[in-house]
């Protein structure tokens, strides 16, 4: 996403089970991380209480 500066750009974390199409999380944020995209992972684990074991994604789009 392009911000109100030239050559700003911004990162939108949106995760989404594909199942009941609910977004369970997302963040935006100025820079693209896997620590940042784990801490959020880490977040919706708690939020919907999914215990990390049990955890199965799959990464189906990224966007730049």
């Amino acid at each position: 996403m392009k911000g109100p500066i030239r050559g700003q750009f911004y990162y939108l974390y949106l995760f989404m089970d594909i199942f009941s199409r609910k977004i369970v999380g997302h963040e935006v944020f100025e820079l693209e991380s896997m620590e940042l995209s784990a801490e959020i992972v880490d977040k919706i684990c708690k939020m919907e209480k999914i215990k990390k074991d049990k955890l199965y994604f799959t990464l189906i789009m990224v966007d730049q």
